[in-house]
């Protein structure tokens, strides 16, 4: 019973999600908004990276919160098919 239950509960929070393609628990930096929507679009860092003329560890810098605002933040944000105000 308690398993269903569960199921049940993750299915709903899927739904919830996919709904508002968002992720449920709200990411507070540049870094992790990047980072959710590339592992959403099934993408590599290293993709991205080269989809954006960025070295991966640009990339990697930015989802480590090591970055501010990047210079690419406009072809990124294309890239990830999402506005820059989503990832700022």
């Amino acid at each position: 019973m308690t398993i269903h239950i569960l199921t049940l509960f993750v299915f709903i929070l899927n739904i919830l999600e996919n709904k508002l393609n968002a992720p449920l628990a709200v990411q507070e930096t540049i870094g992790s908004r990047v980072r959710w929507k590339r592992k959403k679009m099934g993408m590599l860092s290293k993709e991205l990276a080269a989809k954006c003329d960025v070295p991966p560890s640009s990339i990697n810098m930015l989802e480590m919160d090591r970055v501010g605002q990047p210079r690419y933040l406009k072809k990124l944000a294309d890239e990830l098919k999402v506005t820059t105000d989503f990832l700022l």
